[in-house]
């Protein structure tokens, strides 16, 4: 079933296919310009080139059963020329800046008939090679084998991050147990950097991490307040129930989300894996 089956209009078409599609894939900075002063440009995205710089690509949106040759292809190619035309402006940069390509995007089929049509106008107009045509089968391709990627990352991250907390969970067990710090701090960055990138997970996952994250900052505090009474044994003995009640507290939280994760993770078990 082509994505033109799924989808009711172009609008939901963009909203619900095309957007998730271009962020899988990685993207920079996508933004809807459908409208009044799109200028034949549906979306602007952009990526970072392997010289350091910006290159920035245009899509034109389209929810038809059939492209084929005649006044659709011609509309088409005015859209396509006011995308090359017309600059545009990132959000983050006051700079304009202009497209190097734009992608043809239809639910439906696009014909061999549209597409030489195209080609042959633009051609003249050197703009052939930085023009493509993507329809329904292609792009349901393209989504999937994004999904794939976006899966795989994700699993590798989850599994990064369930490491730390094992860790963590291990070191607060001693902490609960023994009342004394260790002389290395917990592994709280291994959270951090999750934090600073999350991957897609739900809104009650990422609290969660946040509160473990500031209930790890008072375990840590107290852990150094601790190690100076390395040998105290009263000074030991006066604080310990504080460290051995933050650990539990913290221990409890940590182990509740390890379990999120396990979940989160086996629902993305490559077949044949582990």
């Amino acid at each position: 079933m082509l994505p033109y089956e799924r989808f009711k209009d172009e609008a939901e078409f963009r909203e619900m296919f095309v957007k998730p599609l271009l962020n899988r894939l990685g993207y920079y900075g996508v933004s809807e310009q459908h409208g009044t002063q799109e200028f034949g440009k549906d979306f602007v995205f952009s990526e970072l080139h392997r010289l350091g710089g910006m290159r920035h690509y245009a899509a034109q949106v389209k929810h038809q059963k059939r492209i084929n040759q005649g006044t659709s292809v011609d509309g088409l190619l005015t859209q396509v020329r006011q995308a090359f035309a017309k600059s545009f402006r990132r959000a983050d940069s006051p700079r304009e800046c202009h497209v190097s390509a734009v992608y043809v995007f239809n639910s439906g089929e696009i014909t061999d008939n549209a597409k030489e049509q195209f080609l042959s106008n633009l051609e003249r107009e050197r703009y052939g090679d930085n023009v493509h045509f993507l329809d329904g089968e292609r792009l349901d391709a393209l989504n999937e084998w994004a999904t794939v990627q976006s899966d795989a990352n994700a699993r590798a991250r989850l599994l990064g991050l369930r490491s730390a907390l094992r860790f963590i969970i291990a070191t607060l067990n001693e902490y609960q147990l023994e009342g004394k710090p260790g002389v290395q701090p917990m592994f709280i960055q291994g959270i951090e950097l999750y934090l600073s990138e999350p991957v897609n997970c739900d809104d009650q996952l990422l609290v969660s991490l946040f509160n473990l994250w500031g209930q790890l900052q008072g375990v840590e505090a107290i852990r150094k307040i601790l190690f100076e009474y390395l040998g105290d044994a009263i000074g030991l003995e006066k604080n310990a129930p504080r460290l051995k009640q933050l650990a539990k507290d913290a221990r409890t939280l940590a182990i509740e989300i390890c379990q999120k994760i396990d979940v989160a993770i086996e629902k993305m078990k490559p077949l044949g894996g582990s």
